[in-house]
């Protein structure tokens, strides 16, 4: 993570200038003193001086020319000397700099904005009570020093280094733009003691963690080592035999008797697909209940279509059909007390051999909703697929409930099933090549292909769901259509023909009942493999 001090605010130091006069002493500090010219002209008071920055208290002789109307307090004293108030000079705004005035309209005194830190001389202006105004002056991001307005500038940081970032060592940062330290550079210093940014641990683990925080039962089994700055539970020992799979453990059945698949220590003697559970599908549907506690947690999907990776305790069951159609497999909510994934496989101990996975992500009460997940995929008559119940993370495990359909998807009388759950946004595979032409849409499908599905929904709270057809999986000119009722075409909620292979599309709304029928179709007699995608909401 890119880490940077934000840009602090630069005081201006503003720099006075003392405006040179060509007055004398008594000009710029106010004269007391009798006239030159005794009774004849008295000294007049002066303009500027005074405590008032408006002049002194003029002082001038005793008769009427050098006396009170010249140099005294009419002119020189009270009315424009020490005791009027103070302020702007009363020529500001005559356009030159005289006076007590830092500048005067375009008069700047030779000022400029490099006295006030910038090295760019020009934006300085001057105010319309004559005091210079630097809000126009612009810091130049040069390399060179930093300026006001600036938090660094080129190798000028400010005084900022990697320390001002949590790190020992203060060399690495850098200088963004000019307008913040860039701390990517810094490097913590591992094996000195000190926690620094992007270390876990420096030195003893102490405190900071347990082997628990490892997958493992017993906190005082060992205790975690720090390696390159990084937690270790090498030193950590599993607890075989109390039920609960830790690191280093293969399997854990709650004991340590050898020969029943796990052995004393807690490794398999035989593997998952060696203890897959065969079931035997004809057409219809068979409900199973089982349980992951006792299983090895030995496979792990790395579909695309789950975006996870499970290594919890998995539970397989060997599905070969007697029939060819489509086969649809789901783990029921109601019964599943645990996170689930569901995938299926041609070889069972084969990534490579995945046909399709699901995995849930509904959320209550902060935590995954167990259940959700739906697979349906076509089969030929005797193929054998291996149905896989896993963990989405290492420490999900626990009871479930699994559906297996085998149905042909050729009419109303045996619609492929798809249960709608909340959270679950379903991937199904087929293809209309072979089949028979059942209905049509609206939009289109006479005398085409089909196959039609019963979508069902599971979750009251479901108001809608988006059905699509991808261009990119889809090899034939196909065609969507959906009703309320199977056999009754005046029941159409929606066709979709966008004209070529995919892109369909139907966002169907839940107003009337908590069924839809759904034929995949094909325009002008087409036929091909497709990947359909229901997505509900909310």
């Amino acid at each position: 993570m890119r880490r940077t001090l934000p840009l602090a605010n630069f005081p201006l130091l503003l720099t006075g200038l003392l405006l040179g006069c060509s007055s004398d002493i008594d000009d710029l500090f106010g004269g007391t003193g009798p006239g030159t010219g005794g009774n004849e002209v008295g000294g007049a008071g002066s303009a500027a001086g005074g405590s008032s920055n408006t002049g002194g208290q003029g002082g001038g002789g005793s008769s009427s020319v050098g006396g009170a109307p010249v140099g005294g307090s009419s002119a020189g004293g009270n009315s424009a000397g020490g005791n009027a108030t103070g302020g702007a000079s009363p020529n500001c705004g005559d356009g030159v700099a005289d006076g007590n005035e830092d500048c005067d309209g375009g008069d700047l005194a030779g000022a400029s904005c490099q006295d006030f830190g910038f090295s760019n001389e020009d934006g300085l202006a001057c105010s319309a009570q004559c005091t210079f105004d630097a809000s126009n002056c612009a810091p130049v991001c040069d390399g060179q020093q930093v300026e006001p307005g600036e938090a660094c500038d080129g190798d000028d940081l400010n005084g900022v280094t990697c320390m001002d970032f949590g790190f020992v060592n203060p060399d690495g940062a850098t200088c963004n733009n000019c307008s913040a330290i860039d701390a990517e550079g810094c490097q913590a210093t591992c094996g000195n003691g000190n926690m620094e940014p992007g270390e876990a641990c420096d030195g003893a683990v102490g405190m900071l963690f347990s082997c628990t925080d490892f997958g493992f039962t017993n906190p005082t089994n060992g205790a975690p080592l720090c390696t390159n700055c990084v937690p270790d539970p090498a030193n950590c020992v599993a607890v075989c035999g109390n039920m609960d799979l830790e690191p280093s453990e293969g399997c854990d059945d709650g004991n340590t008797n050898p020969n029943d698949g796990c052995s004393a220590s807690c490794q398999l003697e035989q593997d998952s697909c060696d203890l897959a559970t065969p079931i035997t599908q004809g057409f219809g549907t068979t409900q199973i209940t089982g349980t992951t506690l006792s299983s090895a947690a030995d496979l792990t999907t790395t579909s695309d279509d789950c975006g996870v990776s499970a290594s919890a305790k998995n539970k397989v069951y060997a599905v070969t059909v007697t029939q060819g159609g489509f086969l649809t497999a789901w783990i029921e909510r109601a019964g599943t007390n645990f996170d689930t994934v569901l995938y299926a496989r041609t070889t069972c101990d084969s990534d490579a051999s995945e046909i399709l996975c699901s995995d849930s992500s509904l959320i209550e009460q902060n935590n995954f909703v167990g259940g959700g997940e739906v697979v349906s995929f076509p089969v030929a008559d005797g193929t054998t697929v291996y149905l896989v119940v896993d963990g989405s993370f290492s420490n999900e495990e626990g009871d479930f409930a699994l559906n297996v359909d085998l149905s042909t998807g050729q009419n109303c009388f045996d619609p492929i099933p798809l249960p709608i759950f909340a959270g679950t946004t379903q991937k199904v595979l087929g293809f209309t090549n072979g089949q028979t032409s059942t209905a049509a849409g609206g939009c289109g499908g006479s005398f085409t292909d089909d196959v039609v599905y019963e979508l069902r929904r599971r979750t009251p709270t479901i108001t809608n769901m988006e059905v699509n057809l991808p261009s990119g999986q889809t090899s034939y000119d196909s065609l969507l259509h959906v009703r309320t009722q199977c056999g009754s075409s005046n029941t159409e909620v929606g066709c979709s023909d966008v004209g070529g292979n995919g892109g369909e599309q139907l966002n169907l709304i839940f107003n009337m009942n908590d069924t839809r029928f759904m034929w995949v179709d094909g325009d002008q007699q087409a036929s091909g493999s497709y990947a359909l995608t229901i997505t509900p909401s909310p």
